[in-house]
This record gives C-alpha cells, structure tokens and sequence, in this order.
C-alpha cells in the first residue's frame, strides 16, 4: 500500500515546506501562499517535511513511499512486539494491524506519530511487566533496605529505566508531527499507573515530563493549540476525517469498539494505562475520524489478550463462552474481510513509483511548468499542496487549514456560491489564471470559470486551467492554447453535427491536444468517432470501435452509435 502510486495531496507541501528550510528559511508566516503570506504559521512537522525533502530528490514519488513504508513497517513492527510480548501466539496481530492500517498508509506525518505511539506502547508494557514483577517479588514500591541490590529492586529500576526512554521518543517525534501528544498522553498513563501502584514521587515526575518533552519543539506551544484547533476545524469548514466516523466509513471501528471496551474492562486492574489510554482514544475517535486507527493501534495488545482468551475457552467448549464469542469472532473476521477487499480493490492497478494523476494535477504541472503564466494563479485547497511542490512557486491555497485565516476559507465559501461571486472573488484578489478539478468537491472552484471573460488553455481528465482575456501577457497563451470547439462544457455531440469541415479540423486538432494526456478518455473517443464520420474519414470503423470499447455505461455507448452513423 505505500507503494501504490502517490494520491496524497499533502504530500506537495510537505516536501516544499522541507525544501525552504533546507535553505535555511525556517516560516514563521504562511511562507507558501500568495494569497496570506504574512499569517501566523508555524510548520508543526517540520522534521518530517526536512525528511519528505530529503526523500524527494529520489525519482517522482519513490522517496516519499519509501519514507512512508520505513515508518509504516516500524510501528508495526514495535506493535506486534508490544502484543507478543502479552501474549507470544499474538504474532498474528501484525498482519491483522496491516490490514486495519494500511488504508492510511499515505505519504503525510502521521505515520510517524503511529511510529511513537508504538515505541512508547512496547516500553511501557515492558516497564509495567517489569514494575508488577518487582512488586510480587515483595519490595515496596520496589526499593530495598540492603545496599546490595536485590532482584525486586533490579526491576524496579529497569521498569523506571524503560518508560524514561519515552521521553527523548517524545522530544524527536513531537518535532515530526503533532499527533505525537498521543504518545505524549499514553506514556503520561504509565507513569500514572506507576505512580499509582508505587507512590514514588518519580513515576509521578516522570509522567508530568512526557507531555514536557513536547515543548522541546521550538514551536511546541504552535503544536498544542494546533492539536486544539483541530478540534473546532469544522465549524470554519468540513473535513471528512475530522468528522465523527459512520458505519460506511469505518466499519471496523464499530465493530472493534465494543469488544475493546469490554477488554478494558476485565483488565483494568492489571492494564490500567493501557485500558485507561484505549477507551479514551475510542472516544475521541467517535467525534474524528481520523484517531480512529491510533484507537485500533494502542488497543491491539488487548484485542490480542481477548482473541486468545476466548479461542482458549473455544478450545476447552465452554457452554457459557461458547453463546458470544463464535458470534464475535465471525463479525470480527467479516469486518476484517472487508477492509482487505477495500485494499485490494484500490491496490489492483499494482505499485508505480509515481504521484497518481488520476487525483492529483500531475499534468496541469506539467503543462504550467512549460508554460509559465506567473506567480498568482488560483489553487484548490486539494491540489495547491502538489502545485507548490511541482512549480516552486507561492500558490493560493492548499490543505494547511490553519495557515489561512477563518476570514479566508469563509470568503471562499462564500464566493463558491456562484460563478459571478466566484470569478469577482478572484479578480479583487488578483488571480490571473485558475487551475480548477473536474472532481466535484468543495474549495476548489468546480464549474465556476466557465465565462466568456475566462479562456480554457489546458483541460484533462482531472483538471481544468483558465486563464483571464484582459491580462496583456496571457494573450499568446490564450492565441496558442485555447480550446474553442472541445470543451468540457455543453453537449460536445450536438455541436459536431453544426460544424463546418475547417471547424471539424479545429476540433481534430484540440482533440489530438487533449488525447496526448488523456488517451483513454471515453468522451473524446467518442467525440473523435463524431469528427471521423462527419470527415468521412477511411479509418472511421476504426475510429468508432475504439470508442465503443471505451464507451462502459449505456448512455455512453448510445451516443457512440449515433456518432458513427452521422453523415459527412
């Protein structure tokens, strides 16, 4: 999964954010955009974004993958080490933790985030173990009397040892993303339970430390209120992961849930933190989404513990287990099911080293690359992230939510309420091109350039550029590139039939434009079988079964028909 062509549009900004700081321009101002450049900002990833800029010099998108998949394999690696080391059999959980996880396995910091929250994971269980050994052993709070150091006391210090190799953990990664106040919080609960079994002033210290340890990022009180901003991010604009989960979106969180909790429950007097940490992730992951999958990481060492439990009493025939846990463990494996098909469907295409361009504007980049239209074009808050990566240029917006200030989404909120207000909304700001996605979503100006004052220059299957008739410098673009007959708008098919043949051959030659990077695009095949009848072109069957091939819903196919029965 971390192979598969790159679809992440955050990943653009974070390999442009590293990028500057290589320079030695480390932002303390919404460096990236034209539109705010003097907002406050602070880049709470920054170590990640130096790592994704590292990695970029690779070719496309291998090193950002391979970044992704170090961390990725990493945390997966400490988790099942944190599961077996509850349970040796529970080595299962690794490839159980890569289905539940792989569908975020994207090139953005979280991944680093799961990386911590696995390392603190594995060492507070271990020092937990430790500390309950020194405990049964019999030293009070894990001290001796005598100056040779007996076994209980050896424990006790290697239990305060383990959980005190949280906090440089902790100081690295709460400068890689800050998600790490998750790690931050479940290595507080260790020391807390510690505390609360030993009543040494230390563990208590200790677990006041490790949210400390956060601070040690020069931006580390940035990090705290962005965490807090996250939480009312919605009430500027909606963003599906910071979206309280549904059964569609998460399935296996609704199915994971209960059983957790009920794990926490029979366990909470012997996995305190542990329990403690899961049920408060869960809950958190019922008002976002997107804590859903560190909830399914830190609880896995119970989910673990239950599954073998309750295979064991399977085992013996327990009458009284026998009635629940069959049923469980079936929905368990459908819902886990599921997710691997998801996985598979997506994964089908196999990997490429490459940013997808089916979702990103790989080769509208391409093109503005070519042909440079100058430093202030509109970008949608989807594809601005990969713009600013592919051109090095300042672009108009991306997915930084909090670099832009709340003024500035509820403006553009406001001007996507119409084509008039969107394109008045551009012009007071300056913009003189537009590059907008042929994907309905929002904050992204979709089917609002279509005005006689705007020029089509470049279209593909994934985006549309514009450019503005009254800026004196974009007339050559405008001469050399403007689509007049093949455009993405109004019935193409009708306006083959009123062409002349000077116009068809315009047509021809917009189409064998546009075909250059979207060769398999069912419309302009078909449009192409329209031009070939109305030319009466000799390859015309040829022409017209390619696009009937192309053609895979109905109505589609219909219009192919009728476009190879026109008359010249």
């Amino acid at each position: 999964m971390s192979l598969l062509p790159c679809q992440e549009n955050d990943t653009g900004w974070h390999i442009a954010l590293g990028r500057l700081i290589l320079d030695g321009r480390f932002p303390r101002t919404n460096a990236l955009s034209w539109t705010t450049p003097d907002a406050p900002w602070y880049p709470t990833s920054w170590l990640y974004d130096v790592l994704s800029a590292l990695a970029a010099h690779a070719p496309g998108a291998l090193g950002v993958q391979v970044l992704t998949l170090a961390f990725f394999g990493t945390a997966l690696t400490l988790a099942a080490l944190a599961c077996a080391d509850e349970d040796p059999r529970a080595v299962w959980i690794g490839p159980f933790l890569a289905v539940l996880l792989s569908q975020r396995a994207t090139a953005r910091p979280h991944v680093a985030t799961w990386t911590a929250l696995a390392a603190v994971l594995l060492l507070g269980l271990r020092s937990m173990r430790a500390q309950r050994d020194a405990l049964a052993m019999g030293a009070p709070g894990g001290e001796t009397a005598t100056p040779v150091l007996a076994p209980e006391a050896t424990l006790a210090a290697r239990a305060f040892r383990l959980r005190l190799l949280c906090l440089p953990i902790l100081a690295v990664a709460g400068n890689l993303h800050a998600g790490a106040g998750f790690a931050a919080g479940l290595a507080g609960a260790f020391s807390l339970e510690a505390f609360l079994r030993t009543r040494r002033s230390r563990d208590f210290a200790l677990g006041a430390a490790a949210p400390l340890m956060l601070l040690l990022n020069p931006g580390g009180a940035y990090n705290l209120g962005y965490l807090l901003e996250n939480l009312r991010v919605n009430e500027v604009l909606r963003v599906l992961e910071n979206e309280p989960p549904t059964l569609a979106s998460a399935p296996m969180l609704f199915v994971l849930g209960p059983l957790v909790l009920a794990l926490c429950a029979l366990r909470f007097r012997d996995r305190l933190a542990l329990a403690l940490s899961s049920a408060a992730l869960f809950v958190l992951s019922l008002k976002a989404l997107r804590v859903a999958h560190e909830f399914e990481l830190v609880s896995a060492p119970l989910l673990a513990w239950g599954t073998l439990t309750v295979l064991d009493h399977l085992a013996l025939r327990l009458p009284r287990t026998r009635t629940w846990t069959a049923p469980a463990l079936l929905l368990l494996a459908a819902a886990a099911g599921a997710q691997a098909s998801h996985l598979l469907h997506r994964s089908r295409g196999g990997a490429s080293f490459e940013f997808d361009e089916r979702v990103l504007p790989v080769r509208a980049a391409r093109f503005l690359a070519e042909h440079p239209l100058g430093p202030r074009g509109f970008t949608g808050l989807r594809d601005g992230g990969h713009l600013v990566y592919a051109l090095r240029q300042p672009d108009f917006s991306d997915g930084r939510l909090q670099a832009f200030p709340p003024a500035f989404w509820r403006a553009f909120d406001q001007a996507e309420q119409s084509p008039r207000a969107f394109q008045d909304w551009l012009r007071g700001l300056g913009a003189e091109w537009a590059l907008t996605t042929r994907i309905k979503e929002r904050y992204a100006g979709f089917r609002l350039l279509d005005s006689p004052d705007w020029a089509l220059v470049y279209w593909d299957t994934k985006s549309e550029l514009f450019v503005r008739r009254d800026v004196p410098a974009l007339a050559p673009v405008i001469s050399a590139f403007e689509y007049k007959r093949f455009r993405p708008y109004g019935n193409v098919f009708a306006l083959v039939q009123t062409l002349s043949p000077p116009e068809v051959l315009e047509l021809e030659r917009e189409l064998d434009r546009f075909e250059q990077t979207s060769p398999q695009d069912p419309i302009s095949a078909m449009v192409r079988c329209a031009s070939a009848s109305r030319l009466g072109s000799l390859n015309r069957e040829e022409i017209c079964t390619r696009a009937l091939d192309l053609a895979t819903e109905p109505p589609l196919q219909k219009l192919v028909q009728a476009a190879h029965a026109l008359h010249p």
